[in-house]
C-alpha cells in the first residue's frame, strides 16, 4: 500500500526503476504521500477515538511475547521510550559535534548555551 500511494499514485519510481519502462533512472525519483485524517468525523457522535484506540493497543502490549526479554510493542512505543529518556537526561551528543557547535558559535559571535561543562 505504501508503494502504491507514494510511488504509483504520483508516477514516481519504485526501487529506483521507472514503472512504464522498467529502466533504472539516473536519479532516484522518490515519491511522497501524506494523509491527514480527523478521527472526529468517523463513527458515532459519542465515539471516543483515543479510548477506543487504547483497547487494541493495550491488547497487543499484553500479548505474551515469544521472547520474554522482548515485549510486544505497537508503533510509536520505542519512540515514546526514547522521548521520555531524553526528556529526563538530555540528548546525547558526541564531543566532535559539541566542538563543531562551539566553533559555529565562536565564528558567528553567538552565545554557546549548551553549558561549558558538557562532556559527551
Amino acid at each position: 500500500m505504501v508503494e502504491i500511494l507514494s510511488s504509483v499514485l504520483g508516477g514516481n519510481f519504485i526501487g529506483g526503476f521507472e514503472l512504464p519502462s522498467g529502466e533504472r533512472g539516473q536519479y532516484t525519483n522518490v515519491g511522497h504521500f501524506f494523509l491527514a485524517l480527523d478521527p472526529g468525523v468517523f463513527g458515532e457522535q459519542d465515539h471516543d477515538f483515543e479510548n477506543y484506540l487504547d483497547i487494541p493497543t493495550n491488547y497487543l502490549r499484553e500479548t505474551l511475547p515469544s521472547d520474554p526479554s522482548q515485549p510486544v510493542l505497537v508503533p510509536g512505543d520505542p519512540e515514546w521510550d526514547v522521548h521520555a529518556e531524553r526528556s529526563a537526561n538530555g540528548i546525547p551528543m558526541t564531543d566532535k559535534l559539541m566542538d563543531e557547535i562551539r566553533e559555529v558559535c565562536a565564528s558567528t559571535d553567538a552565545e554557546f548555551v549548551l553549558g561549558s561543562d558538557y562532556k559527551g
